[in-house]
């Protein structure tokens, strides 16, 4: 009896060092099946990109369950970062709040502010919070003109050659997304921060030269060309030392194509220090043909740099008939897929003309069938952001999953660092 009584003892003895560990380190030990309690990758880079206070506010009636699990889930986010504060307040007791954060109770659910910079959300997931703070943080404000009428991918289409999932990216980016029919009225709107150009398959006529006065005037674009277009983007890249190389790029490298369709590039790792491809992950590009980038030596105020190529197993294939790679025909690799320029010059005192503009060899990466692979959504948001001169924000993809609450009791931490222990 005596020994089970030590036994019990010392039992207890551990249990009370680690749950007195526990309460000091505050670490949580995540058990479910889902890493319910773990905040994912992308909301620990938004939350590390927090440089100022910013304050999240959640609004639940007392009278509600979901008080407490709100709670927890933005005590992870303050364990991150402690400029993130939070509180959870009964709508009804905050009439004064809700006018300052222009907060309906009866859509919202979540709000961040920081200074007079206030996003709002309909949810208490994490995908809502991390939403709201991102946005905040980004502040920007930018309009993304998508050009239409002549072929181009439908920019609200859902089918999957669609792009409704680019742009719905780039709102939850807090851009401003609107289409521009360039066919019927031939003249880029001055609001448009930056301009999609994807992928035409109808003469630009007009529009070519719009599109050139908009971008000789500080303009920015994210030019989108694809094999299947048979319209030469070249005149419109033409200032920037770029063209486009008509043909399909090809990498036989066992590691830089999906299996059995060396056409469909997979892109592992990136040379270039361009902020399109910082932190990307592995990109897909569904046949893409190639940029030709130019000498730049003798224009002043110009940088034109390949971002994205193949390795230097890869070739552009210009004839579909001849498979492998022919001396004399095809294009020796590495084949720039992604090609940036960077045009600034003095028009005035005190005046500088600065024009961006990011260029793929392949629109289907954007399109609803695939921009969720791989770091296809990452890069798009950080294209545009270059292109918009945000390149320091920090993006959000739309893949954060949904929240299921579970919180660790003090009782349960302690049994889950028993069993951690062995």
């Amino acid at each position: 009896m005596r020994r089970y009584l030590v036994g019990v003892v010392a039992a207890l003895v551990v249990l009370a060092v680690l749950g007195g560990l526990a309460d000091r380190t505050h670490h949580l030990f995540d058990l479910t099946s889902t890493n319910a309690l773990t905040l994912t990758k992308q909301t620990r880079d938004v939350l590390h990109g927090v440089h100022h206070k910013v304050e999240v506010t959640a609004f639940i009636a007392r009278t509600e369950s979901g008080r407490s699990e709100a709670a927890a889930l933005l005590q992870r986010y303050r364990r991150i970062n402690r400029l993130v504060t939070f509180k959870v307040v009964d709508p009804a007791d905050a009439p004064a709040l809700l006018q300052r954060l222009k907060v309906d109770p009866t859509v919202d659910a979540v709000a961040a502010s920081m200074g007079s910079h206030v996003a709002r959300a309909p949810t208490i997931t994490e995908q809502d919070v991390t939403s709201v703070i991102a946005q905040v943080v980004r502040n920007v404000n930018a309009t993304l003109c998508a050009a239409t009428g002549h072929g181009e991918p439908d920019p609200g289409g859902e089918d999957p050659t669609g792009m409704a999932s680019a742009m719905r990216l780039l709102e939850l980016n807090s851009y401003k997304v609107r289409s521009v029919d360039l066919l019927t009225d031939p003249r880029v709107p001055e609001s448009c921060s930056v301009l999609l150009l994807a992928a035409p398959t109808a003469a630009l006529g007009p529009a070519e030269d719009a599109i050139k006065t908009y971008l000789a005037g500080n303009g920015q674009a994210v030019v989108l060309a694809d094999p299947v277009s048979t319209i030469d983007l070249s005149p419109v890249l033409a200032p920037y030392r770029l063209s486009i190389q008509r043909g399909i790029a090809v990498d036989p490298g066992p590691d830089a194509h999906m299996p059995d369709d060396p056409a469909t590039l997979l892109v592992r790792t990136y040379s270039s220090a361009n902020p399109m491809v910082r932190r990307l992950p592995p990109t897909q590009f569904p046949a893409a043909e190639g940029i030709a980038v130019g000498d730049v030596t003798d224009a002043g105020g110009l940088s034109a740099v390949p971002v994205i190529q193949t390795s230097d197993r890869g070739y552009l294939e210009t004839n579909p008939d001849h498979r492998g790679f022919t001396p004399g025909e095809d294009h020796k690799g590495p084949v720039t897929l992604v090609a940036a320029a960077d045009l600034s010059h003095v028009a005035g005192p005190e005046k500088i003309i600065r024009s961006r503009v990011a260029v793929f060899g392949d629109v289907d990466f954007a399109t609803n069938n695939f921009i969720g692979n791989g770091g296809n959504a990452r890069l798009f948001v950080q294209a545009v952001d270059w292109a918009a001169l945000t390149e320091d924000l920090v993006p959000l993809n739309a893949n954060i999953p949904a929240y299921r609450p579970l919180d660790l009791t003090s009782a349960r931490t302690r049994y889950a660092l028993v069993l951690s222990s062995g």
